[in-house]
């Protein structure tokens, strides 16, 4: 993925671990034809960023994390 550093925020990802920044017009151009020439460095990029997006962005996990939130809103009347 080739992404502006508006389009990541909020995602716990790192730029050339899952993700390749570009703020311009033409760093989004280079870094688009860098990835369309280099397989290794377009897999492994799609691999980490697969093994991130399932530990940290899978239902399951949000809907775990929810439960416990409101759990702990019921059972102490606090905001967690």
């Amino acid at each position: 993925m080739v992404t502006t550093t508006v389009g990541c925020e909020g995602l716990e990802g790192a730029d050339k671990e899952h993700y390749l920044g570009a703020d311009t017009p033409r760093d989004f151009a280079n870094s688009v034809a860098y990835l369309l020439n280099n397989e290794r460095v377009r897999k492994q990029l799609g691999m980490n960023a697969r093994k991130l997006a399932i530990e940290k962005y899978d239902w399951q996990i949000i809907i775990n994390k929810m439960d416990a939130w409101y759990r702990r809103l019921k059972n102490n009347g606090q905001q967690p």
